[in-house]
């Protein structure tokens, strides 16, 4: 008798929360969409600035920089760029889901450490997709950019 009272229980606060478990759904999986696309977009800005200073990095090696100072230069402007859009971006997703956890009479607070996680997350993920292009550019043969010149 008590198994089934749980049973119905049960079945009655599923069919009532549905709707967030859908929209869950779909959030997570428009949230990977827009991931996968903002890095291909990325990557191929950091293409296109690694072939437009391609000159530019050749020099610098040929006078004596390092793999490693070349992708910290083409690197720095992507990191301040992700930067500033964290600190746009950072207060209107808590405001945002502060809003709608308040349509719930009971509802959870929000953790400091899910910003913290997102952020370093976007960082990491524009890091990586910079920094492969970056030491692709860096390690071509500086002969075969300079000798057109």
């Amino acid at each position: 008798m008590l198994s089934q009272l749980y049973l119905n229980m049960d079945e009655t606060f599923g069919s009532q929360y549905q709707d967030e478990i859908m929209t869950g759904r779909l959030s997570t999986g428009f949230t990977l969409m827009a991931i996968a696309i903002s890095s291909l977009g990325l990557f191929g800005l950091a293409s296109f600035t690694a072939e437009r200073r391609a000159k530019e990095i050749s020099l610098r090696k040929v006078l004596g920089a390092t793999v490693a100072q070349m992708i910290s230069l083409l690197c720095r402007d992507y990191i301040l760029l992700v930067g500033i859009a964290l600190m746009i971006g950072l207060p209107m997703a808590w405001w945002g889901a502060q809003k709608f956890l308040d349509t719930y009479q009971f509802h959870t607070t929000l953790s400091v450490s899910l910003f913290v996680v997102t952020a370093l997350s976007m960082l990491l993920i524009a890091l990586i997709t910079v920094t492969y292009q970056s030491a692709k550019a860096a390690m071509a043969n500086p002969a075969d950019r300079l000798s057109y010149e």
